[in-house]
């Protein structure tokens, strides 16, 4: 029993601490660097380099506690190129800067041919090669900062473990055999109660008897009279099931019939009601050998819920004489035990005690309270991600483990307009079997539109250094300024003007043409007047007055558009 126990104490240990005490020395190793920064938040995200990958289905179980990639994942993630030698059981990475090799199972490697000792092993399992996590910060010579909610949480055995396992041993037998025959009596009572029961609505075409049919529909174990083909009576409507035209509620399924429809066709009549007096006898009875388990069990819960609650007691006592009582560290370990034993010994009474004492920990530290429940993956998820989300994205895309998960963070993110967030979502649900083509699609297009905003930025602030440029450029021919009134001012040459402004102009040109998802009007239209503001100073004789309105409505231009 205890070694079922602290199984899941040891997966939670691992969640909460890392991978565990043996690998520490990698861990420590790897923060001591200070060339950069890679965040791994709760072992589930990576973020490094400006971009983020979730780990959770590159992780290779091992034979021991470290957290492991396999090889063509690693190489990926971390921009090498990788070469595994089978012969000789040695794998040889290659970056832009180093050659680093390693020989399975050994913790002396090579970096560039000289001696490099490392905290853990390359590890050669099952015929696959498994490389530890940590080498991604240590041969990329970043820091790995670890961005962990609960990393102050320590979970620990209390004394006398194995003593509270034993006495639990000794009257769980008895119990769970009741246990199993209330599960038994009750699923069967269950699925008499609901054999043939079915929610039924549609359109009401009669009252009396009530008969309903068009987008009629009836569901149960299977379905029964779908869209025009079929009708449906019911012989004992629930008052409460009217609507205006049509009718809904849950009724049992009696038996088929044929009648003729307005038109005089032969069609399908489905007909629903009370349970028949078999179906009612059968309920009857699988009600009462329920109600007779339920009470044979409720006998032999005393002493079961004796040695369950002396447990429950140590647990407690062991936790708050540890440290505070109400310290939300001390709640979250005293939480996670007593989950951790519901979950080996499926005594309800440690899961209900496990959640008292959550909502205490709500009241303290409700970040740490959510923190907890993430551990065990319980509650709704939406609730739990958008809880995170309010304090950090990567921390609540952390979270996300199954493809449903990920399916639910990337609509949420899809509708707090955070694509690249959503998209990250999307496709790792998409890599993990869930149907997101519809949204990836969508968020691909959002994705070009983004960078192409981008790259109209980027184009405006060229565009407006070159009018600018031009402005001052023109003013050189402003005739006010070259003498007295009606002096004429210097022609501009052709050549200079054309290759400082109206090449570099067609070239904006051709690279606004190119934007096709932004709204570029204004630009456009711009545009159109730089170019005539262009060809009226290289005139001949220059024309400044027109050069200079064109220029002017060139940036009225864009300046309406900014107003906007």
């Amino acid at each position: 029993m205890r070694k079922r126990i602290w199984t899941w104490l040891l997966v939670v240990s691992l969640l909460l601490t890392g991978i565990g005490s043996s690998i520490q020395p990698a861990y420590a190793a790897a923060a001591s660097s200070t060339v950069g920064t890679m965040k791994l938040y709760d072992y589930s995200l990576l973020e490094w380099n400006g971009k983020r990958v979730f780990l959770g289905r590159h992780y290779v179980e091992t034979s021991t506690d470290g957290l492991y990639l396999g090889l063509k994942s690693f190489s990926d993630i971390f921009g090498f190129q990788a070469d595994w030698n089978k012969s000789s059981k040695t794998l040889t990475l290659k970056n832009q800067e180093h050659t680093f090799v390693f020989t399975a199972n050994s913790k002396q490697g090579k970096v560039d041919g000289a001696a490099l000792p490392l905290p853990e092993a390359v590890l050669f399992e099952k015929g696959s090669v498994a490389v530890p996590l940590s080498y991604g910060a240590l041969l990329n010579d970043v820091k790995l900062d670890l961005v962990n909610q609960l990393d102050k949480v320590h979970v620990v055995a209390i004394p006398n473990e194995d003593a509270y396992s034993n006495a639990y041993d000794k009257v769980s037998g008895p119990y769970h055999q009741m246990y199993s025959t209330y599960e038994k009596a009750l699923a069967a009572y269950e699925l008499a109660l609901n054999d043939k029961l079915y929610y039924v609505q549609g359109y009401i075409d009669q009252r009396s008897p009530l008969y309903v049919i068009g987008s009629s529909t009836a569901e149960g174990n299977h379905r029964l009279a779908n869209s025009s083909t079929a009708g449906m009576i019911i012989q004992n409507p629930d008052k409460s099931g009217y609507s205006q035209n049509g009718y809904a509620g849950y009724h049992y399924y009696l038996r088929s019939e044929k009648r003729k429809n307005i038109f005089g066709e032969t069609i399908d009549v489905y007909v629903f009601g009370a349970p028949t007096a078999a179906m009612q006898k059968n309920i009857t009875a699988k009600k009462n050998a329920y109600t007779k388990a339920d009470a044979n069990l409720r006998k032999s819960n005393k002493q079961f819920d004796s040695v369950v609650n002396n447990w429950i007691n140590a647990v407690k006592k062991h936790y708050k004489g540890a440290g505070k009582p109400n310290d939300p560290n001390t709640l979250a370990a005293m939480a996670i035990h007593l989950k951790a034993l519901y979950m080996d010994t499926g005594a309800y009474a440690f899961d209900d005690e496990a959640k008292s004492v959550l909502a205490v920990l709500k009241k303290t530290s409700e970040s740490t309270h959510w923190g907890v429940r993430n551990v065990f993956d319980e509650g709704d998820f939406r609730e739990r991600f958008q809880y995170f989300l309010k304090k950090d994205v990567n921390v609540a895309l952390s979270i996300a483990h199954t493809p449903e998960q990920y399916k639910a963070a990337a609509e949420i993110l899809y509708t707090k307009k955070n694509y690249s967030a959503a998209k990250l979502a999307a496709d790792e649900a998409q890599a993990l079997g869930a149907n997101m083509k519809q949204m990836l699609a969508e968020l691909n297009k959002l994705a070009a539109e983004d960078k192409e905003q981008e790259q109209l930025k980027a184009w405006q602030q060229s565009y407006a250094a070159l009018i600018k440029k031009f402005e001052a450029e023109l003013a050189k021919y402003n005739p006010e300024k070259n003498g007295e009134e009606g002096a004429s001012a210097p022609q501009a040459n052709k050549e200079e003007i054309d290759a400082q402004f109206s090449k570099p102009l067609a070239k904006l040109k051709t690279e606004l043409a190119a934007l096709k998802s932004v709204e570029k009007n204004h630009e456009e239209a711009s545009l159109t007047s730089f170019e005539g503001a262009i060809r009226y100073l290289t005139m001949n004789p220059t024309d400044y007055v027109a050069a200079a309105a064109l220029l002017d409505a060139a940036i009225n231009f864009l300046e309406t558009k900014d107003m906007k």
